[in-house]
């Protein structure tokens, strides 16, 4: 995030390129294939991440010098943790500031967990029911 909003001039400047989503006021989302493209031309091809978006076509000067190496840094640890499809599926929030991804299988294995937590609660209370019952 940059501390200076884009100007609207910059903003038409930005989306003109195919590589950028949307622009807000103080924040440019890139499409989720330039995200992988840039994470594996970094990975593999060890090219710097300015010379990876001036070969895109986006304008540094207008992101800031730093841009495109918070970015590159965030995508190539994304996808080095979880997976070239981590940057082509949605992100979910966890905090204002963070952000994580969870698989499938992740949320399989959570929804499983759940599953059997709420299985054992109901035999549970189906025994407190029972004792209450040979109580009266």
């Amino acid at each position: 995030m940059r501390n200076k909003k884009y100007s609207n001039e910059e903003k038409e400047i930005l989306l003109k390129n195919k590589n950028i989503e949307k622009i807000t006021d103080k924040q440019v989302i890139f499409t989720k294939e330039f995200k992988l493209y840039a994470a594996k031309q970094s990975i593999e091809n060890k090219k710097f991440p300015t010379e990876i978006f001036l070969e895109a076509g986006i304008d540094v000067k207008i992101l800031g010098p730093d841009a495109p190496k918070y970015c590159l840094r965030r995508w190539r640890n994304k996808y080095k943790e979880h997976g070239p499809t981590s940057l082509l599926e949605k992100h979910t929030r966890v905090h204002k500031n963070k952000k994580v991804y969870i698989s499938e299988k992740d949320k399989l294995k959570q929804a499983e967990a759940r599953i059997k937590y709420l299985e054992s609660e109901n035999e549970f209370l189906k025994k407190i029911q029972a004792l209450e019952r040979m109580v009266k």
